[in-house]
C-alpha cells in the first residue's frame, strides 16, 4: 500500500478528493456532498502561513509535486487568467487551480503570471559576457 501523501494532498487541494481508487471509498465519496474548493481548508491554512511552516518547506514540496504531476511547463492560474498566461508566457501550459492551492504554490516558488514574465524577461534579455569581461 503506497501512501503517496504529496499526490493525495495535491489532488485534495485541487478537487476536494484525494484520488484514491478504492471501491469502498468511491461509494462513500459518491454519497458525500461536493466539496467547495474555493474555500480555504485546514491544509491551506497550515501550509500557507509562516506561523506553522517557518521556511515554507512543505509548500515547496507541494510545488515540486505539482511540477512532477502536471509537467515542468505547467503554470498554476485562476480560470480568468488562462488567456493572460497564454499571452504572457507562451511556453507555459496554464493549469486552472483553486485559490486555496494558488496560495500555497505562491509560497512554494510559483510566482503570479506578471512576475514570472518579468523574471523570464530579465533572464533572457541579458547581454552575454564577452571574453574580456569573463577574465
Amino acid at each position: 500500500f503506497d501512501l503517496n501523501i504529496g499526490t493525495r494532498l495535491l489532488n485534495r487541494l485541487v478537487s476536494g478528493k484525494d484520488g484514491i481508487e478504492d471501491e469502498e471509498e468511491e461509494s462513500y465519496d459518491d454519497q458525500q456532498d461536493s466539496v467547495n474548493v474555493n474555500v480555504d481548508c485546514l491544509e491551506t491554512q497550515v501550509l500557507a502561513t509562516p506561523k506553522y511552516d517557518l521556511v515554507g518547506i512543505a509548500a515547496k514540496a507541494l510545488a515540486t509535486r505539482f511540477a512532477a504531476q502536471y509537467g515542468k511547463d505547467a503554470f498554476p492560474c485562476q480560470a480568468h487568467e488562462v488567456e493572460w498566461v497564454k499571452q504572457l508566457l507562451p511556453n507555459r501550459k496554464p493549469i486552472v487551480v483553486p485559490v486555496r492551492l494558488s496560495t500555497i504554490l505562491r509560497r512554494g516558488g510559483y510566482f503570479d503570471a506578471k512576475k514570472t514574465e518579468e523574471e523570464l524577461w530579465f533572464s533572457t534579455n541579458v547581454r552575454p559576457a564577452t571574453e574580456k569581461e569573463e577574465k
